[in-house]
């Protein structure tokens, strides 16, 4: 961290991360980034909606559909990354 609290980032620090890309050429790779992309401004939405929600059954019914959506998220990620069921069971079982 620098002054005022902000923080500097040196490309041999971001290396290393396993950040994956899309095979633009791929037609799977294009439909899972388009259906992300979809599913994100879906959530960004649904947590709008449930900032505003009326009653406490409206708020509820909506964190459910939230949690449906980021499920679907988790799982295109999982997708893309290749992970097979013991890594994602890794990943679930330290991230609940």
């Amino acid at each position: 961290m620098i002054r005022g609290g902000f923080f500097r980032y040196f490309t041999q620090y971001l290396e290393g991360l396993p950040i994956c890309s899309v095979d633009s050429t791929s037609g799977a790779d294009k439909r899972r980034r388009a259906r992300v992309i979809e599913l994100v401004d879906n959530m960004a939405a649904l947590f709008k909606e449930v900032g505003s929600a009326n009653t406490p059954d409206v708020r509820t019914q909506v964190e459910r559909q939230i949690s449906v959506v980021n499920k679907q998220i988790d799982t295109l990620v999982y997708e893309l990354y290749r992970l097979t069921d013991e890594e994602i069971t890794i990943i679930e079982r330290e991230t609940s």
